[in-house]
Parts: C-alpha cells; structure tokens; sequence
C-alpha cells in the first residue's frame, strides 16, 4: 500500500474507533505514546474540549488520552498495526521534519506535520467511497451508534465521545445519525440491495 493511501486508511480507522475529531488526530503527540499489550496509549496535545474549558473559565487538563487497539480478528483493519505500520514507514522523514513528534506527515519533502483540514480530506476521502455525500465528522456519530448497537451503556458511550453530558450526545450525535440516515434514505437501499439478491 502506498504510504499516501496508509495515511488516510490509519487517519479513518483512528477517527472511528477513538471517535477522535480530525483536529484531535492533529494534535497526537508520539513522543507521549505508550505501548500496551492491547495497543498503544496516545496523548492528544491541547484537544477542542480544553479550549472550550478555558473560554468558559475552567481549568480541564490540557492532555487527553486515546487508546488504539489491536484488533486480531481482521489484521487488515486493526488500528494499532495500521498505526505503526505508518509510523514505520515513515520514520526516517520524522527524523527531518517540524513535527517529527506528529504521526501524519506530509508525503512531499520536507514532510512536516498536516493540517487538520488534510486530515479531514483524507478521512472523507475513505467515506465517500461508500457515501458520496459524507463528512470528515460523521465517524464520531458512526462510532457512537456502532457502540450503541454493540450494547454499550450510553454513560459509556458519553465518556467515550468527550460529550459533556448524555444531552449532548442525544442532540448531537444521535440526532446526526438519524439525518446520515435520512439524507441517504438506507432504508430503501437496503430493501433494494436485499431484492435484487
């Protein structure tokens, strides 16, 4: 796989599973990240949810934590192997870069750290191959109801997301699913799908 494709399959599976915000996978620090038997920790350097704590007078830490792990029944698609494949591959221009601490680099020299709009377009890029119509945000609504489906909790689901309360996340993400849903009228692509098997 090329290093580019690498990059924006490792942004997505990242944004999924950690129902991580394009600028939160900007702000990883792998210099902090630690090795587990599960995966790895990664520690999100300044994510929105401080700026937010600031502005209304609070004092929330300026580090969140993510956690990746490994998924051993699809390797293809495990977001820890993926995640240090790209930090493999790319090892000797982090040596040379601005951010040699960033895991997303660009792919032409001198391969500094990306922007968070590059993240997003790599992370819509993989969307729209199924949705034309996707956003780089729609993966934390899409990991909330996947986790929802799975059987988790919602208080779970809420810590999980960084939502400040199930409110948020009634208003926000479910009410995002519900318009993916609509938008792209599934129920009819579905039934249609099944049919012409």
């Amino acid at each position: 796989m090329s290093i580019s494709n690498l990059a924006k399959k490792t942004a997505f599976l990242l944004a999924l599973t950690s129902a991580s915000r394009p600028s939160d996978l900007h702000r990883i620090s792998i210099r902090s990240m630690t090795a587990t038997k599960d995966g790895y920790v990664l520690q999100i350097q300044k994510p929105k949810e401080h700026n937010i704590s600031i502005a209304h007078g609070g004092k929330k830490s300026s580090k969140k934590s993510i956690a990746i792990g490994f998924y051993k029944e699809e390797p293809a698609i495990c977001p820890a192997s993926v995640f240090s494949t790209l930090l493999n591959r790319t090892s000797e221009w982090r040596l040379r870069a601005e951010g040699e601490d960033k895991p997303f680099l660009s792919l032409v020299p001198p391969h500094n750290a990306v922007s968070v709009d590059t993240i997003s377009r790599w992370i819509k890029s993989i969307l729209t191959m199924a949705n034309p119509t996707a956003k780089a945000k729609d993966p934390r609504a899409i990991s909330a109801n996947l986790a929802q489906e799975s059987g988790a909790d919602i208080s779970s689901i809420v810590t999980f997301g960084n939502c400040s309360s199930n409110e948020v996340y009634q208003k926000f993400y479910q009410r995002g699913i519900r318009r993916m849903l609509e938008k792209n009228n599934f129920p009819v692509r579905i039934l249609d799908q099944a049919r012409q098997k």
